[in-house]
């Protein structure tokens, strides 16, 4: 076990899928915010998939700007 994987132990990874909907963006979005450097980057989780920590994307709904709707 390296300090990498120590880093995911007990942390569950959400798929692109339920990353799009708890953040409320498509794919495209995210992964143009990632290389802005504005949301969490991916975890590579071997075979060519990757995933997301839950706890690094719920922080990220939690404090992301919110836009004002005219109401």
């Amino acid at each position: 076990m390296n300090a990498y994987t120590s880093d995911l132990i007990g942390e569950r990874l959400l798929p692109i899928k339920l990353v799009k909907v708890k953040a409320g963006l498509g794919r495209s979005t995210i992964y143009r915010r990632i290389a802005e450097g504005t949301f969490p980057a991916a975890y590579d989780r071997g075979g060519g998939r990757v995933g997301w920590k839950l706890s690094e994307i719920e922080e990220w709904v939690a404090n992301r700007p919110r836009i004002e709707r005219p109401g």
